[in-house]
């Protein structure tokens, strides 16, 4: 999970909003025209560099379909719509994501949605996609798991949202088999190249912060510049090789 820096947002989107009257029961697209809608997920897309909001899986676009992904409110517009003392954000451009379709299965070819697909009304406290202190409060093991070492309030109740990780685990479901599966494979990947690194002798801070880099900065593909899926999984291992290498020269 990466902080999101938002763009401006796409003029006809923002003529759209002040051409529209909304009602607390109106859905964000429920008339916006189809170049609206296609304009607006285009530039949700590019700031996101063609990952999910929330799982970092790779997301596109198809031709004049919206199939392969979902305009996410991270403020649910459901409770914020302008009624019960709630802001209306169902139209604020900085509320929009897009996310994944978070249609996952487990070794069982059993059904279990994530992201948006499993969050749907509810509301997130503790994650803020926004927020760049977001990346420093999510961690990643070798096992391909997702989770948080932030402060948490006990609770005896399972259903109580109480952390980053409760929200994580029970609210967006990253850790189902299939997203453990590919976090861990790019963690493997991650560390035999720095370990192929330290038996060529060329390891240090200065190669490490390189590979930082490449891993966190978008790249070309394809004449889009995109981020690698599951980047922040590599970036977090890069990290921590940073650090000990660090200490090791401050040793010597």
């Amino acid at each position: 999970m990466r902080q999101i820096v938002k763009n401006e947002e796409p003029k006809s989107f923002a003529l759209y909003r002040r051409n529209t009257k909304l009602s607390p029961t109106a859905k964000y697209d429920a008339s916006m025209q189809k170049d609206v809608n296609k304009e607006l997920r285009e530039s949700l897309i590019k700031e996101q560099g063609y990952i999910c909001c929330y799982c970092m899986k790779r997301i596109l676009l198809q031709d004049n379909s919206s199939t392969k992904t979902k305009i996410e409110h991270f403020k649910p517009q459901s409770i914020y719509n302008g009624t019960n003392g709630k802001a209306d954000l169902r139209l604020i451009y900085s509320n929009l994501f897009l996310a994944c379709k978070g249609e996952e299965f487990d070794d069982n070819n059993k059904q279990c949605n994530c992201c948006d697909s499993k969050k749907l009304h509810q509301e997130l406290h503790f994650i803020d996609l926004l927020d760049e202190s977001i990346e420093k409060k999510i961690k990643y093991s070798s096992s391909g798991a997702i989770f948080s070492n932030s402060a948490t309030i006990k609770d005896t109740d399972s259903n109580v949202i109480t952390c980053i990780d409760d929200e994580i685990n029970k609210v967006l479901n990253l850790n189902n088999q299939s997203l453990k599966k590919w976090r861990k494979e790019v963690y493997n990947k991650i560390l035999l190249i720095i370990q192929n690194a330290e038996k060529r002798h060329k390891c240090n801070p200065t190669y490490l912060e390189r590979l930082r880099e490449e891993w966190y900065g978008k790249h070309e593909e394809e004449g889009k510049k995109m981020f690698k899926p599951f980047c922040m999984v590599a970036v977090y291992l890069i990290k921590k090789y940073i650090k000990k290498y660090e200490a090791i020269q401050n040793q010597s």
